[in-house]
């Protein structure tokens, strides 16, 4: 069920606003401690359970609320015009939980050009192209990407699994004026319950 909502070619994240029932969930101190030291205060050598690498992690929200479509990490005109090198690469750090077999957690921090659409895209009707080249542009630059995820395979038994990216950052509109926006997807879910939320806002 994990990353489900609709997927891209090549790992590309496409989620629609949507919530179902809430589940609350529990981290551990061992994923708290992971996440609280971050990639940029990492030691010079990973220690026996974590990897540090980089990997595609690019995303397209539609926010049905707020009536808006985001972009991040992804060269549309390079897409559309079929450069297959359109998506952004990100620094990425999993630590494997010690004494919990296929269990890794993934802390990915970077920065990613975004764009944000006035419009809802509907991907049942319209292809992306279509899109992002016929709707309003309210907003583009970069911003700031951390994601997270307790259980990157989803393997592990009896186990809330949990993960969610958030997006921050001063994006320019085609007036050169300065537009805040906070943007997150968060999903939950395990063995009896499901939810996920999307949010993109711009202010």
């Amino acid at each position: 069920m994990k990353k489900l909502t609709f997927l891209l070619t090549f790992s590309v994240l496409f989620l629609i606003g949507c919530t179902t029932e809430e589940v609350s969930t529990l981290d551990s101190s061992i994923e708290n401690d992971a996440y609280a030291k971050g990639i940029a205060n990492a030691p010079k050598q990973s220690g026996m359970y974590v990897i540090r690498t980089e990997r595609i992690f690019a995303d397209i929200l539609v926010d049905t609320k707020t009536g808006l479509t985001l972009l991040s990490g992804i060269d549309y005109v390079a897409l559309c015009s079929g450069d297959p090198n359109f998506l952004e690469v990100e620094p990425t750090q999993h630590v494997d939980i010690p004494n919990n077999a296929e269990r890794f957690i993934e802390l990915l921090q970077g920065d990613q050009y975004t764009t944000v659409f006035e419009g809802v895209w509907d991907y049942t009707s319209m292809s992306l192209c279509d899109f992002v080249f016929n709707t309003p542009i309210l907003g583009e630059g970069i911003s700031q990407l951390i994601h997270n995820d307790n259980d990157v395979f989803g393997t592990v038994d009896n186990n809330t699994n949990t993960w969610n990216f958030k997006l921050h950052g001063r994006l320019l509109n085609q007036n050169n004026e300065i537009k805040n926006l906070s943007a997150r997807f968060h999903e939950v879910w395990n063995e009896k319950h499901y939810y996920s939320s999307v949010s993109v806002r711009l202010h």
